[in-house]
């Protein structure tokens, strides 16, 4: 009884701190918990697979070990909140709430994959357009300052003084991907956005399923796409 006191404690303080006897069965309905969701932690695996394989494939092309790490596993969290949906039949107003957390986990894929590839392009000398010397202000693009040959420089001026639009007009013009993809990705950063809450809650469950099937092809999509560009653009200046 004790060994089960200290598991409820942990995910139950409250009882634990009253003192008095547990409910009958109560440990069961612990264990019962825990088994439930080592069953959707193991179906969600098997589906997408772990964070160690999506590293090694659908994130084998980022150069940066930390964040290609952080997107396995950001993409893993995505899938087991959209298998999580599905195992427990949420209502329309709770599955909206799992798909508007995996619309903002996918663009935010999409975004961390785009600025390793730019950054990549960058200090490599890939980039060939001219959208990467410039900003957009005003809806129009402005010349801006030259970038530092630093990657970390780098890194830290597209966040900071960047937008997730700005690495989509630039991908576009470095061919990263090609124009239908250009414009579902501008749709996934627009669905992102918190004026559309309102909308996606009112779509019903089975559209919100289809809007959260549409943004992870998206996402698969756009990191394929760059992937592909990335091989064609190794860690070495061109002649």
């Amino acid at each position: 009884m004790a060994k089960t006191r200290q598991l409820i404690a942990a995910t139950d303080p409250a009882v634990a701190r009253v003192g008095k006897a547990l409910p009958p069965g109560y440990a069961v309905q612990v264990k019962l918990g825990e088994a439930a969701i080592a069953a959707i932690r193991e179906f969600a695996s098997s589906t997408t697979g772990t964070v160690e394989q999506l590293e090694a494939t659908t994130f084998k092309s980022v150069r940066e070990k930390k964040l290609q790490r952080s997107l396995a596993e950001t993409l893993f969290g995505a899938r087991w909140l959209y298998h999580l949906g599905l195992v427990t039949l949420a209502t329309d107003v709770q599955r909206a709430a799992h798909v508007r957390a995996q619309i903002i986990d996918y663009a935010a894929i999409c975004e961390a994959v785009l600025l390793d590839a730019l950054s990549h392009g960058i200090v490599y000398n890939h980039l060939l357009g001219t959208k990467w010397k410039s900003k957009f202000v005003d809806g129009a693009w402005k010349p801006d300052a030259p970038w530092s040959a630093n990657r970390a420089k780098i890194n830290h001026t597209i966040r900071k003084r960047r937008n997730f639009r700005w690495m989509i007009e630039v991908g576009a013009e470095e061919k990263m991907f090609k124009p239908g993809l250009k414009r579902e990705l501008d749709s996934l950063r627009e669905s992102r956005n918190a004026v559309h809450i309102a909308e996606l809650a009112a779509v019903g469950a089975a559209a919100s399923i289809d809007v959260s099937k549409t943004a992870y092809r998206v996402m698969l999509t756009c990191v394929g796409s760059i992937g592909d560009w990335m091989t064609m653009h190794p860690n070495a200046s061109p002649s």
